[in-house]
């Protein structure tokens, strides 16, 4: 069976690993979004305050998001450990699972209960063009089931992978192995 982690992913090399809770102390920031003081009277224009706000709602996210991906995977692993499961294959000629649908659920509702005004783009949802796509400042990326293929071979090397972009930058991404 598969050991479950979850792990925060930056574009710096420190990162925190989860399932604990984290504190302001202990979150990987990305690069993109530098830490910004904590006086908001500092900040000389609008750009920076509303980085400050983005900051601010990060750091709310990332627990829930933690979760989120905590649950999909132990929807996974309830298939997994199962005696079988059937596998389909999707027009691409990919495979996909009961595992991939089940987590793909758990993170659809949960994400938007969480974000209801936040688009999700995931790998098992409908086609969504890329005309609506670009016109979005911010979605949530998932890949609900990451290495279906090594899932089928139960060779435990899979993962449940989050990510939210904004502006067509990753600010917030979460690893679940």
């Amino acid at each position: 069976v598969p050991s479950i982690s979850s792990r925060i992913v930056s574009n710096r090399s420190s990162a925190c690993a989860g399932p604990a809770r984290f504190n302001s102390a202990d979150i990987a920031y990305t690069s993109h979004l530098p830490r910004l003081a904590r006086d908001s009277q500092s900040f000389k224009d609008q750009n920076n305050q509303a980085k400050f706000r983005m900051h601010q709602n990060l750091e709310l996210l990332i627990n829930p998001v933690v979760e989120i991906a905590a649950r999909a995977g132990d929807e996974i692993l309830k298939i997994y450990n199962s005696d079988e499961f059937d596998v389909e294959t999707k027009d691409d000629k990919s495979p996909l699972t009961a595992a991939d649908k089940a987590s793909h659920n758990t993170i659809i509702a949960a994400l938007a209960e969480l974000t209801p005004d936040i688009p999700i783009l995931s790998e098992e949802s409908a086609a969504i063009s890329w005309e609506e796509r670009s016109a979005w400042p911010e979605y949530w990326l998932i890949d609900p089931l990451d290495g279906t293929k090594e899932f089928i071979k139960r060779n435990g090397e899979f993962t449940v992978n989050i990510a939210l972009i904004h502006d067509g930058v990753p600010v917030l991404g979460v690893v679940h192995v």
